[in-house]
């Protein structure tokens, strides 16, 4: 980031919204596989959105240059990034031993690939480095949240972690970085990758079972090593609605933030636990979801918020432009109409449409075996025995975060010392 461009940040709010829309939207999944979940085209929709309700109003909408793809070594391995294929897209489709070796059925090769993948990491990195500087107090990346990528491994619709990336810019300049993912699948890459660390607490709320994408975050996985119970997986069943999905979150975070002391906080806001989600099983209202994002915000630390997984387009956009207006201060009607209209390229998608999602009944999804209020009080009792462990005075005193690479590969990242306080 150039200093002309710091400059013009100090002169607008302390929020940000890094806008990746037009690198990421001509990059076309279902080129190979039609009816491949994931639609690049749901950030164009979700920024148009952000735009046409006025929402930009109260934020710095900043472009961010693309990084190049050497500063994805950070986290991933060169193999991995050579083998991707990320400076030369267009011979994937000529090379099907390639595309046999190091794609899979959810993440196929297509093309843009390259510049969607440089830019999911662009913005989030970017995002770190605006909290470092200490010119903003908020930074949303819509695009970022990739959190099943692996250092040499693409899953799960992600082929670069810009979270785990992100965090590691974050913790040149800070202590403790938290970490909470929103997603209904477990963020088992950035699990992975800081399993062994201290300076990152991961909190994930998810569905588990293994037969369940990624078959990872059973709530007895708590860290390894320096990392031991610096881990805290939330199991939850299907179907759970606002009421205990909030009340469990809110139990979590003040228990976490009151022990932990984090200086900095990474929340990933997948928006497939959204009631009527095409892959989702969770009943969350956009008005619950939101509530936990307000919690976050409440707390008062810096914020870097990403998008994540979500496979109904139209709630995924409604649902990421009504958390910007939270953290934006830009209140918003509940019954609120979109102006669809004054959407150029989606607005076919809101015609007709509430701003707000309402959750359906769901009950049916709950398993005759999961009593509710039963498994309510043992995930509220598995905070309490996972917070009681934190010694936050017993962090590394070199301030050195290990980082899980593969099985043979580590990488540590010590604290700038030079960096804003």
């Amino acid at each position: 980031m150039s200093i002309n461009d710091q400059e013009k940040l100090t002169k607008v709010p302390n929020v940000a919204l890094l806008d990746t829309a037009g690198y990421a939207s001509d990059c076309n999944f279902s080129a190979l596989i039609p009816q491949h979940a994931m639609k690049p085209y749901r950030l164009l929709a979700t920024m148009e959105l952000i735009r046409a309700l006025k929402i930009d109003q109260n934020c710095r909408i900043v472009v961010p240059p693309l990084v190049k793809s050497g500063e994805l070594t950070q986290y991933h391995a060169k193999a991995y990034l050579a083998n991707l294929g990320l400076h030369d897209c267009c011979s994937w489709r000529w090379s099907p031993e390639t595309s046999k070796a190091f794609f899979s059925g959810d993440c196929p090769p297509a093309e843009g690939l390259m510049e969607h993948s440089l830019a999911t990491a662009s913005g989030t990195l970017m995002g770190a480095v605006l909290l470092n500087s200490g010119q903003v107090d908020v930074v949303m990346h819509w695009g970022g949240g990739m959190h099943h990528a692996k250092c040499g491994e693409c899953s799960g619709f992600c082929y670069i972690n810009d979270i785990v990336l992100g965090i590691l810019e974050l913790l040149k300049c800070h202590e403790r970085v938290l970490y909470i993912d929103l997603d209904m699948h477990h963020g088992d890459g950035v699990d992975e990758a800081f399993c062994e660390s201290d300076r990152v607490f991961t909190l994930s709320l998810h569905k588990f079972g293994e037969s369940f994408f990624p078959g990872t975050g059973h709530p007895r996985d708590v860290g390894y090593g320096r990392g031991r119970f610096y881990t805290m997986n939330l199991a939850l069943w299907d179907g759970i609605n606002d009421f205990f999905y909030i009340s469990i979150f809110k139990h979590a975070l003040h228990c976490i933030t009151f022990h932990y002391r984090p200086n900095v906080i990474v929340l990933q806001c997948g928006a497939d636990s959204l009631a009527g989600d095409r892959l989702g099983l969770f009943n969350l209202s956009s008005w619950g979801h939101g509530e936990c994002v307000r919690e976050v915000k409440s707390l008062g630390l810096p914020l870097l918020a990403v998008g994540g997984g979500g496979y109904t387009i139209r709630n995924v956009s409604k649902l990421w432009a009504y958390e910007t207006s939270i953290l934006c201060n830009f209140p918003i009607p509940v019954h609120a109409r979109i102006p669809f209209r004054a959407m150029p390229c989606t607005g076919w998608l809101f015609e007709d449409s509430p701003f707000l999602l309402v959750p359906r009944d769901e009950s049916h999804r709950i398993s005759p075996l999961c009593h509710p209020r039963e498994a309510y009080q043992i995930i509220l009792d598995q905070i309490d025995r996972n917070v009681s462990k934190i010694r936050v005075g017993s962090l590394q005193s070199n301030l050195t975060c290990v980082v899980k690479c593969g099985e043979d590969e580590e990488t540590s990242f010590i604290r700038n010392e030079t960096c804003h306080d």
